[in-house]
């Protein structure tokens, strides 16, 4: 039976044991490797040389950086000059230096070695995809470089093709002028004397219009064979990419397209012989992988010709009818159906393998089971005469634990005593002394001795004790003894360090009561020694705790304020400035809330210790810590603005590296407000009010900056204050108007509703901007109030214009982060609709990205309650805050608006035209709607319809209105 057992955990363990163990792998002494690609991250090209290098350089063993030159788009000299001071600027500013360069096609190639000595000086290059075989070859001739070249099976290609379309005479190549196009093309017309008895020509996008190109293309016979070379730049310059070009080509040819290139089959490409990118990665990752192992780089010599493959695309043959048995033996078939077994087959046999294995342990556990049940009919027996035995060792135990009670209570009262002895002996001994002056007799008690470690005789004259005592206290101590010898006081006192026999100071606190003769004279003196040091030490920490940041060390602003002041007298008496610089870390709350507080200490530690050693050995300069992420560096006697703009530079080359804590790679800027006194003040509280001013102004004016204080400054908080206290007044006067901007349905054609917008007219500053007066009543407070105001007149219209049955106009409702983080918002909600008798479908609240974050579980919680009493709630100006998809999909929200800052790019670039696209596709894939902000143009319009957009809100179709404006517009509409 155990025999069994230990086999069958035998065989479990080699099958566990059988699965690969490498699953972690050092991260130690990995190789840095450059990859330079003359395309962008979505040319088919590069994912096919990127997956053949990751073969063989795996992330175990490498580190690989990318560049793309982009050169398919951006080819002229000024792109190439940009490129060239990005990566000079990345080489500059990196920490380690790269083992080998890859370099990919023709561009990045030429790249490589105009720039060789100046950005790669005896760095190994490796490049790959040479069209230019010439180029390639003559590259022997430099030690540092060896490559694969890129060769085209143009000859063999064609032969297939011409067995395909044994009835052709023409040959024809749809090529562009880009210089992989100008080289495969002089490839193609080589092979031309090879092949008297066919018309060799070509099809140049880039010297045909796209319609004069596409007529051509439809014009193409069945005696024609097609080679498609490139199609990636039209007649204007302007780059196409690869996956438009392919559709373009083969949407207009009634001919089967065959390929030099893997990339394009399955795209619309028939195949040929192709070059296989895959292959040419690996070739110059293992070429790499020689010269990091110590293989000479001239050891390696070029590889001229590519291994390519017969390759094609099943559904291309199948279209155009083409029997797959004329193709070479050797041909792989892309996109090939295959049968469901031959599908699964792997895992067919796997269930097969798995179920007779379970069946067979099926049938040992039945066997194991009767050997079980006889076991379980022995142990039952053993069990009861077990139990019999513990009944008898537990009233022994009883027994024993009773004894044990009574062992620790006297133990517990042993103790007692002892403590108590202690204090006895404790409190009856202390280092006393007797000194009897008229009989020269000095007398130390043996605790004395026994508690300082002195021995006897040591101190029988006062200047050995003198000798023993702390160089900085022995002034305090002669001035101590003078004053017992000079006055005539009975009781004195004094505190000083003195050196142990085993050379420690300790602190004292030396007592003495004295007597005199009538005359004055001493004739004793009776006194005591107590070790101090302990209470000393706790000061002097108290002490600094109280000058100093608990977390850096730094000088706090207490400290700072004293030392200020010291500074300012100084400055008074010997007329000389200086300066005082306010540093503030941006965002620093999110390294805490992204990484952890602890993180956030060691970022703070890091940067305190960096400022600490940039300015080690300056007298002038005194480094202080205020606050939580705040720090205040005070400097003395300088000459001029010029002198503080390079104390500027040293802080600011503190934060220009990275700073790394736990491989969290963090990159931090400041803001920094400078006052220089005494011309901006005379005063500390002054100087720090000036310079407070200058970092609020230069966090105003977008963090990552410096701004020196001027007397504007204070003008504009005071003008700030002035407004905020108008808002609450502004409130009361009633000055606030919502005006309303429609939205309408683009699929339907109808008005859908409108956003309620905050106005506020005031008799004294005229039309003060939303964007103003919002953002300081979100900092006084009165936002809160402002915001229900709003509901209260959305409601309230909303019931206006919502006269029959079947309007069903929704009134949008924004809502301020400081407003939704109210404990009472979602009581508040309710109650206002509730009053206003408004059906709580036809209102929808609007909410950023950014008023979710924090306490984000509370607010998604806020949301579903909002959501179940029949509210609509949208997303707004999505795009520019956090854009999480996380996020996105846990919140219950029923529509995304796009912020205008996406739809006014619509006719400036097609890029942002694609990403408003990927944000509808993406909010109709998760049920959402999506409203685009900030439309005024036809030209927008048409692009958003395009793209499935569902609403629409700007000026084109009208301007914000007043609510009698809005009511006509509605009726308006209507009848339209």
């Amino acid at each position: 039976m155990q025999k069994k057992v230990a086999t069958l955990f035998f065989v479990i363990f080699i099958i566990f044991n059988s699965f690969p163990s490498n699953i972690f792998a050092s991260t130690q002494n990995k190789n840095r490797i450059l990859f330079i690609s003359s395309y962008n991250s979505s040319f088919p090209n590069f994912f096919q040389q990127i997956q053949g290098i990751r073969s063989v350089l795996t992330d175990e063993n490498s580190i690989l950086d990318i560049e793309f030159m982009d050169s398919k788009r951006f080819f002229k000299a000024e792109n190439i000059n940009n490129f060239y001071e990005s990566i000079k600027y990345k080489i500059k500013n990196n920490t380690g230096k790269y083992d080998a360069i890859i370099v990919g096609d023709d561009n990045a190639y030429d790249f490589a070695i105009k720039y060789e000595n100046e950005l790669f000086k005896d760095t190994p290059i490796v490049f790959l995809g040479i069209n230019d075989i010439e180029k390639a070859k003559k590259a022997e001739s430099n030690p540092w470089i060896t490559g694969v070249a890129e060769t085209e099976s143009v000859a063999d290609t064609l032969k297939i093709a011409i067995k395909l379309k044994p009835k052709a005479t023409k040959i024809i190549a749809i090529t562009d002028s880009t210089e992989t196009g100008i080289e495969q093309t002089k490839g193609f017309y080589n092979e031309e004397k090879h092949f008297s008895g066919l018309k060799f020509s070509d099809l140049n996008l880039s010297n045909l219009t796209n319609e004069d190109f596409k007529t051509k293309l439809k014009q193409i016979d069945d005696n024609t064979i097609v080679i498609f070379i490139a199609a990636y730049r039209d007649v204007e310059g302007n780059p196409i990419d690869f996956e438009t070009a392919v559709k373009f080509v083969s949407d207009n040819c009634n001919q089967p397209l065959f390929d030099l290139q893997l990339q394009g089959i399955g795209s619309g490409l028939l195949g040929g012989k192709v070059i296989s990118h895959i292959e040419q990665g690996k070739s110059a990752a293992k070429m790499v992988e020689k010269i990091l192992s110590g293989i000479k780089i001239t050891s390696i010599p070029v590889i001229d010709k590519s291994s390519n493959q017969y390759i094609f695309d099943h559904k291309q043959l199948k279209k155009f009818n083409i029997n797959e048995k004329l193709l070479p033996k050797d041909s792989l078939i892309l996109n090939k159906e295959v049968s469901f077994y031959e599908d699964n087959k792997k895992y067919i046999w796997s269930i097969l393998i798995a179920f007779i294995v379970m069946i067979a342990f099926i049938g040992y556990l039945l066997i194991n089971i009767k050997f079980r049940k006889k076991a379980e009919k022995d142990l039952l027996e053993a069990n009861l005469s077990l139990s019999d035995t513990y009944e008898e060792l537990e009233a022994s135990s009883e027994e024993l634990r009773a004894q044990y009670d009574e062992i620790q209570r006297q133990d517990e009262k042993l103790v007692q005593v002892k403590e108590s002895y202690r204090l006895i002996c404790e409190a009856s001994t202390g280092g006393t002394w007797d000194f009897d002056l008229m009989n020269n007799i000095r007398i130390f008690t043996n605790s004395w001795y026994e508690e300082y470690g002195f021995f006897e005789n040591d101190f029988l004259k006062t200047k050995n004790w003198v000798k023993r005592i702390h160089p900085d206290d022995k002034d305090t101590f002669l001035k101590y003894q003078r004053l017992i010898k000079e006055s005539l006081d009975e009781k004195y006192s004094c505190e000083y360090r003195v050196a142990t026999n085993n050379r420690e100071y300790r602190y004292f606190a030396e007592k003495c009561i004295v007597l005199r003769d009538s005359n004055g004279k001493i004739q004793r003196i009776a006194g005591s020694h107590t070790d101090i040091t302990d209470r000393k030490l706790q000061d002097i920490k108290i002490e600094n705790l109280a000058y100093h940041d608990i977390l850096t060390g730094l000088p706090n602003r207490t400290y700072l304020n004293k030392e200020f002041n010291f500074v300012l007298r100084n400055c008074n008496e010997k007329l000389f400035s200086g300066a005082t610089m306010f540093i503030d870390l941006d965002n620093f709350s999110l390294i805490n809330e992204f990484f952890g507080h602890e993180t956030g200490d060691k970022v703070l530690i890091y940067i305190s210790n960096s400022f600490e050693e940039t300015f080690r050995g300056d007298d002038k300069v005194f480094v202080s810590k205020s606050g939580g992420d705040e720090y205040i560096i005070l400097i003395e006697e300088i000459s001029g603005e010029n002198e503080v703009k390079e104390y500027i530079n040293k802080i600011l080359s503190v934060f220009e590296e990275k700073v790394v804590i736990e491989d969290n790679e963090i990159f931090i800027t400041i803001s920094m407000g400078i006052v220089i006194f005494p011309k901006d003040g005379t005063t500390v509280e002054q100087l720090f009010k000036n310079a407070d001013a200058a970092l609020h102004k230069a966090k105003e004016s977008g963090k990552n900056c410096y701004k020196f204080f001027d007397r504007l400054m204070n003008e504009t908080i005071g003008e700030k204050i002035l407004l905020q206290n108008s808002i609450r007044e502004a409130l009361e006067n009633n000055e606030f108007v919502l005006y309303y901007q429609p939205q309408v349905d683009i699929l339907t054609g109808r008005l859908s509703g409108f956003e309620a917008l905050i106005r506020w007219m005031s008799p004294k500053y005229g039309f003060v901007q939303p964007d103003k007066f919002i953002k300081l009543s979100e900092e006084n407070g009165t936002i809160v109030s402002l915001g229900r105001w709003v509901l209260k007149q959305a409601c309230d219209f909303c019931k206006k214009i919502n006269v029959n049955r079947e309007d069903k106009y929704v009134i949008s409702v924004n809502v301020s982060p400081i407003e939704f983080m109210q404990y009472e918002f979602v009581d508040k909600v309710k109650d206002i609709i509730n009053k206003s008798g408004v059906c709580p479908g036809l209102i929808e609240i609007e909410i950023t990205e950014s008023s979710l974050m924090e306490s984000f579980d509370a607010n998604i919680e806020k949301l579903h309650i909002l959501k179940r009493f029949g509210l609509s709630i949208a997303m707004d100006d999505f795009g520019t805050g956090y854009s999480s998809l996380n996020y996105l999909k846990q919140l219950p929200i029923d529509t995304l608006k796009i912020d205008k800052s996406f739809v006014d790019d619509i006719a400036n670039t097609n890029i942002s035209t694609n990403f408003v696209d990927i944000i509808i596709v993406l909010a109709h894939r998760m049920g959402l709607k999506v409203v685009a902000e900030g439309v005024e143009t036809e030209l927008q319009k048409d692009v958003l319809v395009s793209q499935g957009c569902d609403k629409i809100q700007g000026y084109f179709f009208s301007k914000p209105l007043t609510e009698l404006g809005a009511i006509k517009y509605t009726k308006d509409f209507q009848d339209e």
